[in-house]
């Protein structure tokens, strides 16, 4: 080859290969920021059904708090309200084991504490247990959807 022809053939062969590296660099980054994007809106709907189960169960737990303290336990524990009331409580309960990271103290700690009213909600012993649970329940939620939070923010 003459260094004519070198001359034409150089400058073209860089500007492909500049292209060519520019693309799969803004590949390489598109890829990054979709996966951090999906990542992110995952974990913001896994903090809302979190959120939305914890509530949930508070109130189911709080309703059955009621009934074992205004009437006659015996009585209560077979009307088919109470009934209702301890299947609902289950059911987020088993739905809040699920969601949960088992690998994480936090997460263990509120699995703990939502056990609290199916371990046992026969008598009114039981009752002090669960008014302990509900106020704790809260808190650790807080602390676990406050630091899931920050990872959505930091886009982790």
């Amino acid at each position: 080859m003459t260094t004519e022809q070198l001359n034409i053939i150089i400058p073209g062969l860089t500007t492909v290969a500049g292209a060519a590296i520019g693309a799969w660099i803004a590949y390489l980054v598109g890829r990054q920021q979709f996966k951090a994007t999906v990542i992110s809106a995952n974990r913001q709907a896994w903090i809302n059904t979190l959120r939305d189960t914890v509530s949930e169960y508070q109130s189911c737990a709080s309703a059955m708090t009621i009934l074992i303290a205004k009437e006659n336990l015996h009585e209560t524990i077979h009307t088919n309200e109470f009934r209702d009331q301890v299947a609902r409580v289950e059911f987020l309960r088993s739905k809040i084991r699920l969601l949960i990271n088992p690998n994480e103290a936090d997460h263990l700690k509120l699995v703990e504490i939502v056990s609290v009213p199916i371990t046992g909600c026969r008598t009114h012993e039981d009752l002090n247990n669960m008014t302990t649970a509900r106020e704790e329940l809260p808190i650790i939620a807080q602390k676990i959807l406050k630091r899931e939070w920050e990872r959505v923010k930091k886009g982790n």
